[in-house]
């Protein structure tokens, strides 16, 4: 394994940003230079149109697209965090705090410099960042479980021809490891990975609406963390919730929806999140003229 030579110290990296803020998406590279393919471009060029706008007005339910966060909605990531941390303390002969610090949902070489002090070298702490992700990877390819109303939901949803993707941070061999493993891989359509380079929140969800060939408009996030809410609104999306996991219902206001058991859940769910679309704040509406009707003028005939 290679490391940074040099002794210097790096600054830990800043927390992961939710993204599209202001609507915008990729940046698609041509000749003539680049073009910025926004929120509001993705809802034009995904559009169904043709045969399969037909079908979807007989199927309404399969004109959306479902993208679930793999973590804190399909598998409770805390509990494996937890014990890779404590793996990790005990092949380093170090100790975690009795009380547990704010080192879940930051990046581990931050957790590691600024947050348990064990390093202040950059270069170490990145080498124990990279052992940590493999001692994780082991313990999801061995251990994870679905949380419950998972299978029965991701089933549901497969049986009435529903695309979901699956995002996260993770790899692709250990995130499609995982899937097989838990036998959800028939279930899933796509999944976005650590290699599709999405780097933020925003990023992930729109490279799944790509993915699914659905406009973002026409999808719904699963979601337990504010910031996955937050950004599935950026991007014009619907956002559900997830509650149960270190996320409780008042962290996830934002949601259009919030639940904790997704086996409650029905395809018609999804169809009354769409209800209200085209009337709701910020929606375009049509301005009706009031123009005075123009007064008719009679043909009369004359007798001969």
């Amino acid at each position: 394994m290679l490391h940074d030579t040099g002794a210097a110290e790096a600054p830990a990296r800043p927390q992961e940003s939710i993204g599209a803020d202001y609507g915008e998406g990729f940046v698609e590279f041509r000749p003539s230079g680049d073009f910025q393919l926004d929120v509001e471009e993705l809802n034009r060029r995904l559009r169904v149109m043709g045969a399969e706008r037909l079908r979807h007005s007989m199927h309404p339910h399969e004109a959306y697209g479902v993208i679930v966060d793999w973590e804190d909605v399909i598998v409770d990531r805390r509990t494996i965090q937890r014990a890779t941390w404590a793996r990790l303390a005990d092949s380093l002969g170090k100790k975690l705090p009795a009380i547990e610090r704010p080192i879940y949902d930051i990046p581990v070489e931050r957790a590691l410099t600024d947050v348990l002090m064990w390093t202040k070298d950059w270069a170490e702490a990145r080498s124990w960042a990279f052992e940590f992700a493999h001692l994780y990877s082991e313990a999801l390819l061995a251990a994870a479980e679905p949380r419950p109303g998972v299978v029965e939901w991701l089933r549901n949803l497969a049986k009435n021809n529903v695309g979901v993707a699956v995002v996260s941070q993770l790899d692709r061999h250990t995130l499609v490891g995982c899937l097989n493993r838990m036998g959800l891989e028939e279930m899933v359509r796509s999944v976005v990975a650590e290699e599709d380079g999405a780097d933020t929140w925003a990023h992930r969800y729109l490279a799944a609406s790509v993915k699914l060939s659905r406009p973002p408009s026409g999808c719904v996030v699963f979601s337990g963390d504010p910031l996955g809410i937050a950004a599935a609104h950026n991007c014009t999306m619907k956002a559900v919730g997830v509650a149960g996991g270190h996320a409780h219902r008042q962290d996830l206001l934002q949601a259009d929806v919030t639940t904790t058991d997704l086996s409650t859940l029905t395809v018609f769910n999804l169809r009354r999140l769409f209800s209200e679309q085209g009337s709701e704040f910020m929606d375009p509406k049509v301005e009706f003229s009031e123009d005075k009707p123009v007064a008719k003028s009679a043909i009369g005939t004359l007798d001969v």
